[in-house]
């Protein structure tokens, strides 16, 4: 039996097979962006880096960082295979996110061959 938190908000029992997940509702009004911004604050983060990959996950980050005027850098890793690009949805999709944001960006050529 695997357990996550205190109390257990996760289990998992691996000869079983089953996962049990326990969500309790916050006991405040905060929306999920008051409580990101919270967690920041208590984390003290006085810039963030956020690796670009041009997904919804990334690019919702970014504009979080942003709503809440925290400094920040995107990193884009540019695929490459015999000087040819191979994830060019990726890097297009960041490459317009950044330019509409006016983000500090830097592209990073990887060679997979």
């Amino acid at each position: 039996m695997i357990e996550i938190g205190k109390p257990a908000y996760i289990r998992c029992d691996e000869d079983s097979h089953y996962v049990e997940v326990r969500m309790q509702k916050p006991k405040d009004d905060l929306t999920i962006l008051e409580r990101i911004n919270q967690h920041i604050l208590d984390a003290d983060i006085k810039k963030a880096n956020v690796c670009l990959s041009g997904g919804v996950d990334s690019q919702f980050w970014l504009r979080v960082l942003q709503q809440l005027n925290i400094p920040m850098k995107a990193t884009t890793y540019l695929s490459m295979w015999n000087g040819a690009p191979i994830n060019t949805d990726d890097y297009t999709t960041a490459k317009l996110c950044v330019d509409k944001f006016n983000i500090d960006w830097d592209v990073v050529e990887i060679d997979l061959k």
